[in-house]
């Protein structure tokens, strides 16, 4: 017992961030395959969440990394509460963040990701009263594509909310090409 116990523990370690208690890039390489089969399979959606936290560096900067530690776990705090079960919720590196949503097609996508949002902006993670935290989202539903082509175009999206204010959340089209 103890034994099985320790292999889960270590296996739990080896797929968890240790800072936000989220998949790690490891655990994501381990789960997109079964995700993205069970969705073509079943013939299901699956989008892709990519949000970054606005202004991290100046975050570390003004406050020191211990802030920005708090910020990058109260950030996997709200990734955990505010979705299903069903869902995966990746620190994808540094303070960016992926969530992916089985199941759900591109509009509803935009909502939870547009709650995550508003989660993230009333939260109060500074100890400045004045400030707060933010973050940016791109979101993108899987086509007739290859994975990594609907994180691309998730990307895209996260530097457009970026680049047009940040503190919002920008859908990320799908071309067919002919």
């Amino acid at each position: 017992m103890l034994t099985g116990r320790l292999v889960a523990t270590l296996h739990d370690t080896a797929i968890k961030d240790e800072l936000t208690q989220l998949y790690n890039r490891r655990a994501l390489e381990e789960l997109i395959p079964t995700e993205v089969a069970r969705a073509l399979r079943h013939d299901q959606p699956l989008s892709i969440v990519l949000l970054d936290i606005d202004h991290f560096k100046q975050v570390n900067d003004t406050y020191g990394h211990q802030v920005g530690d708090k910020v990058l776990r109260t950030t996997g705090h709200i990734l955990r509460i505010h979705t299903r079960r069903d869902d995966l919720s990746f620190r994808y590196g540094g303070e960016e963040f992926m969530v992916l949503l089985p199941n759900t097609d591109i509009e509803k996508a935009s909502i939870v990701a547009e709650k995550l949002r508003e989660e993230i902006e009333s939260s109060r993670m500074l100890p400045s009263k004045k400030d707060q935290c933010t973050a940016s989202f791109g979101i993108t539903q899987l086509r007739d594509e290859e994975w990594q082509s609907a994180v691309e175009r998730a990307d895209v999206a996260l530097y457009n909310a970026k680049e047009n204010g940040r503190n919002q959340v920008v859908i990320g089209e799908y071309q067919r090409l002919s």
